[in-house]
């Protein structure tokens, strides 16, 4: 009674290891960000809203540029009295 060799199992073909493993991380992908997508899909079927949000930052942004020129000026000692 001599056995004969076993065969060693085939390895599972590249490309099904490849497409099994990509769709896993695509569903993956896609769920963690559903919301995201979701929120995204809401906000630019309001142009108004993100018009108003851009013109808010926009403000605060010009405040905000217009006080940084005094209060350097100020750290450095650099702010002089008219003589008016």
């Amino acid at each position: 009674g001599r056995r004969a060799p076993r065969r060693a199992a085939s390895p599972t073909p590249y490309w099904l290891v490849k497409t099994v493993a990509g769709s896993f991380w695509t569903l993956q992908v896609n769920e963690r960000f559903r919301s995201h997508r979701r929120r995204r899909a809401e906000l630019i079927a309001d142009p108004g809203y993100l018009d108003d949000v851009l013109a808010q930052g926009n403000r605060r942004g010009n405040q905000i540029a217009g006080e940084t020129p005094h209060q350097v000026r100020q750290v450095m000692g650099m702010t002089y009295q008219s003589s008016r």
